[in-house]
């Protein structure tokens, strides 16, 4: 059976895991499905398609910044001072240490939906993210998305993995967590191959 749409994907999930008594519990199982690929705590997706590139300027009356509409996660930030652009270092809300008085940033953190730095801006400094962008939920009312079209076997197997929680068979749990993994894995590793070309291979030879 094609894996085309959304449709596709709950006819594919209720004969795959040989149930038809799921109902709208599909939906949730897609959301929680979703919610996984980008958040769970042993590979997140990353889609060449989805990422962005945004800027945007500090002021000298907050540490915060907003984060781009549909911001999931950062890849690089940077900041232009002077002119000249430099690396933006990431710390974990706990690791930044927040200076006094006023000046350059050199350190952020990301809070909610915004950027909190680790001193307050002395002047407008450019901020320049490149980072993933969400994609659109499947539902009744947006059949596909770009996740459904590139790796349907990432939706396929989630679901799945979901069902079985749902069901509380461990066994079907562990072996769809494996292949949700794997196809999340295999994914991210494409995407790679299609930003950077194929890693050069070295032969080791001999000389007579």
């Amino acid at each position: 059976m094609a894996l085309a749409n959304y449709d596709d994907l709950v006819k594919t999930v209720q004969a795959y895991s040989h149930r038809g008594d799921l109902g709208t519990k599909i939906d949730d199982f897609i959301l929680l499905t979703e919610t996984e690929m980008l958040s769970n705590p042993i590979e997140s997706l990353k889609l060449n398609l989805g990422e962005n590139i945004a800027t945007a300027s500090t002021t000298t009356t907050t540490r915060y910044l907003a984060l781009p509409d549909g911001f999931e996660s950062s890849r690089k930030f940077s900041i232009t001072i002077e002119g000249s652009i430099y690396p933006f270092e990431y710390r974990t809300p706990d690791q930044l240490v927040i200076r006094d008085n006023t000046g350059v940033p050199c350190f952020f953190t990301i809070r909610g939906n915004e950027i909190e730095f680790d001193i307050l801006p002395d002047a407008a400094y450019t901020v320049t993210m490149t980072y993933f962008e969400e994609f659109t939920a499947l539902s009744p009312a947006n059949l596909t998305n770009i996740v459904l079209t590139k790796y349907p076997n990432v939706y396929l197997f989630g679901c799945l993995r979901q069902v079985f929680v749902y069901a509380q068979d461990t066994q079907q749990e562990q072996k769809y967590t494996a292949e949700f993994l794997s196809a999340i894995e295999s994914a991210n590793m494409k995407e790679k191959d299609a930003r950077y070309g194929p890693q050069p291979q070295q032969t080791v030879g001999w000389a007579p």
